[in-house]
């Protein structure tokens, strides 16, 4: 198990001005060692190291706090050891200053990647335990030794709390978290959910009775913090390819003739490493993973505000073309004129939609499941904005399908119809056949299949997330999309989905647990389906495990929808 107050990667435990015994002997205020923000995500091989950080005196104002408290002060380190960046935040704001007093005379070593510097964004903790916490006394509430920041649910921060959520913790007599809770009211759901994720990988030493170990509650604050990110059109000079190496083309769609673009965001991070690779649209959902793993390899020199290093939001469109033999697309709008002529004026046109964005529809958990099939037709009107306004299902041979497929509509998007040189509407059908040997609108790979039979006849072959080294670290996580079915008072809503991980991070058969609104929950389990993680780890084994997720939704108005 990586764990920062343990590491003992070359030149880090020599260089250190700390140690487990020395942070366990000061009372109240302690230094976490440098730790990787992304420690599962392709960390450098050495960490930077620092000289000179030690811990200030404890603030007044919070020497009678009863609960532990931290600041966590984030930087970019370049290859040469120099601070470029700070960006500090803290639980309490009296330990703002004592940060500042820290860091006043560190200094500091680079990361390394084998033999070579590198720059690296990092972070350090001052973590505060309140003096009922004393390592000393034989009577001690648990002590707080390490922390591991939340992960934003949905892949975004912009609806993170603005404070911190508070969470109580059980602590058992070995120092394990064996349960958590989010206490704080008028905090969305899913950010009680991932609060109370993170402190389960949190660090304590164990409280004590009469000088025994014995389990006890504690309540801790969480902040949410995501590292610094910029779009690509803020930096004074972009990331700059160093390395690029073509995608593999899937040899299915090789064979069928079938080619697509597929649109993937990114991070390029200061040490012009990608990570967080993501799907923003395709016409051809087959050739999205390829384009990610694609874009992983891919190396830059990194984007830049002056001097500075700086991670960069990027998109890049990914094109599979085949020369020398004819090739489709993988959907496309038939004209048929005697139809066409049929249709309303408003649903008319001179030239059809174009599919710019699609997905595979997520089959439902319990139909999967059970072996249930069947085939869903469905109308739907693209607006002149390109996405799905309106959708009417002509027959389903069950509700949860028909929800799977208006999921999956949600997801398209399309180069407009065109009437008379404009934007216009545009009516058309579609059939989503379930089988569950797959399909092409819905398919279902061998290795859901296996572990869907796991599930069912050795389900202890599953490892519980409180059993992993550290929680799944998301590689890849395309946000959910509002449902377009819901009224457009309705504004938020939530839902929680479970789904396997497997040992090579790959997600599999989303189920739904509970949603606010039924639609939301087949919407993330839309966006679910899509995702994957560093693969987990127990013992520094790849395993299968069954993970949970909150998401959150806020609606973003659609001009044809009425907001």
């Amino acid at each position: 198990m990586r764990n920062p107050i343990f590491r003992l990667a070359s030149g880090v435990f020599a260089a250190a001005l700390w140690s487990v015994s020395d942070a366990l002997r000061s009372q109240d205020l302690t230094i976490t060692p440098i730790d990787w923000l992304e420690p599962f995500d392709d960390a450098p091989d050495t960490l930077p190291t620092a000289r000179g950080l030690t811990p200030p005196a404890v603030p007044d104002q919070i020497r009678n706090l009863a609960e532990p408290a931290y600041a966590q002060e984030r930087f970019v380190i370049d290859a040469f050891g120099k601070v470029l960046m700070r960006d500090p935040a803290s639980t309490s704001p009296w330990l703002e200053a004592a940060v500042q007093e820290t860091r006043s005379h560190a200094r500091y070593q680079p990361a390394r990647r084998g033999s070579e510097p590198v720059a690296s964004e990092v972070a350090w903790f001052l973590i505060f335990n309140p003096k009922s916490a004393s390592p000393k006394a034989p009577n001690a509430t648990p002590r707080l030794l390490k922390i591991v920041s939340p992960v934003n649910p949905n892949g975004t921060s912009k609806d993170a709390p603005t404070g911190t959520v508070m969470v109580e913790a059980h602590i058992d007599a070995a120092g394990r978290v064996t349960d958590t809770r989010a206490i704080d009211e008028g905090v969305l759901p899913a950010y009680k959910t991932a609060a109370a994720d993170a402190v389960r990988s949190w660090t304590f030493a164990p409280a004590r009775a009469d000088g025994e170990p014995v389990a006890a509650t504690v309540r801790v604050p969480v902040l949410f913090a995501e590292p610094t990110v910029i779009p690509v059109s803020s930096a004074h000079k972009p990331p700059k390819p160093l390395k690029r190496s073509p995608p593999l083309y899937p040899i299915a769609m090789r064979k069928a003739g079938l080619v697509g673009e597929t649109t993937i965001g990114f991070i390029v991070t200061v040490e012009g490493r990608v990570r967080e690779a993501h799907v923003v649209r395709s016409n051809n959902p087959y050739f999205d993973q390829p384009a990610i793993d694609c874009v992983l390899r891919w190396t830059f020199e990194p984007a830049r505000i002056g001097e500075r290093p700086v991670n960069c939001h990027m998109r890049v469109p990914i094109v599979f073309t085949i020369t020398g033999k004819p090739t489709s697309d993988l959907y496309s709008v038939r004209h048929d004129p005697k139809q066409l002529a049929k249709l309303p004026s408003a649903l008319q046109w001179d030239h059809p939609p174009e599919f710019t964005a699609t997905s595979f529809a997520a089959y439902p958990f319990e139909q999967l499941q059970t072996g249930t099939e069947g085939e869903v037709k469905v109308n739907f009107i693209v607006g002149p904005s390109g996405r799905v306004i309106q959708t009417g299902i002509l027959s389903s041979p069950h509700p949860a399908f028909s929800h799977a497929v208006q999921a999956m509509l949600d997801t398209f998007e399309f180069k407009p119809a065109a009437k008379e040189g404009k934007p216009s509407l545009a009516l058309l059908s579609f059939t989503v056949r379930f089988d569950k040997s797959g399909s092409l609108e819905a398919p279902v790979t061998p290795e859901t299949r296996s572990l869907l039979r796991s599930l069912e006849k050795n389900p202890g072959r599953f490892v519980k997330l409180s059993e992993l080294d550290a929680m799944p670290r998301p590689t890849s996580r395309r946000p959910p999309v509002f449902p377009s079915a819901l009224k457009s008072e309705l504004t938020e809503g939530d839902a929680l989905i479970e789904f396997i991980i497997d040992r090579d991070g790959a997600v599999h058969a989303p189920r739904i647990l509970s949603a606010s609104r039924e639609e939301f929950g087949y919407a993330a389990a839309q966006a679910a389906a899509t995702w994957k993680f560093a693969p987990p780890k127990k013992d520094g084994r790849a395993v299968d495990v069954i993970a949970r997720q909150p998401f959150s939704f806020n609606r973003t108005p659609r001009p044809e929808a009425g907001g």
